[in-house]
């Protein structure tokens, strides 16, 4: 009995590991989307503010930029893809633990190898893909497939503002506001995307706010 109990928690530490680099996955991709997002805010700026590069040298630089991006997106994908098959299984494997572990506590007296062999050879129930995270990942990368590289969690570019308001960081009016979702403040854009660039810890910079700007 002590083997198959150790044998049971080391199943479970496999399944936290698992978990952990699913979160893992999960937060790279999306902060890697949001950075191409801010790395194309910075080539808009460049058209306008190089002369000496034309619209068709900048485009074909992007066009570069997505072709070497989509093929990262289908490697993620398919790497999420087994991921997911692995998480699935292991859903499937803490149901037959549970089962294990109530057998033991019930009848340990008749509980032998053979019905912990049985159990964990018993074909693996068919499930439907419908981790949010893993959702969220295709969705995000179907959307760079069509040439959205936007996260869509933290900074969305907005009209400019009829209301007076000034920026934290500029200390001026904002003229071309973009607003953090999760706090609702508005910044000017370019000084928070150059924020954004510059500083380690990326907290929103009006005073007492404690979310964050960037992913």
């Amino acid at each position: 009995m002590t083997q198959i109990s150790y044998q049971m928690n080391e199943f479970q530490s496999s399944m936290q590991s698992i978990e952990q680099k699913f979160d893992l996955i999960h937060r790279t991709v999306k902060e890697t989307l949001s950075d191409l997002n801010l790395g194309f805010e910075y080539l808009k700026q460049s058209m306008v503010n190089n002369k000496e590069e034309t619209p068709d040298e900048i485009g074909d630089f992007k066009q570069k930029i997505i072709e070497e991006v989509l093929k990262e997106c289908e490697t993620m994908n398919r790497t999420l893809k087994d991921l997911v098959e692995i998480t699935n299984n292991c859903k499937d494997f803490q149901e037959k633990e549970i089962s294990i572990r109530r057998k033991l506590t019930d009848d340990p007296e008749n509980f032998d190898e053979k019905n912990l062999k049985e159990l964990i050879q018993a074909k693996a129930t068919q499930r439907n893909i419908d981790d949010p995270r893993y959702l969220e990942i295709v969705e995000l990368l179907e959307n760079a497939k069509n040439g959205d590289f936007s996260s869509g969690d933290d900074i969305v570019m907005d009209a400019p503002t009829t209301q007076i308001v000034k920026c934290p960081i500029t200390g001026k009016a904002i003229e071309n506001g973009v607003k953090n979702t999760l706090c609702d403040h508005m910044y000017e854009k370019s000084a928070i995307l150059h924020y954004i660039k510059t500083v380690k810890h990326k907290r929103c910079p009006y005073a007492g706010c404690t979310q964050k700007v960037a992913l």
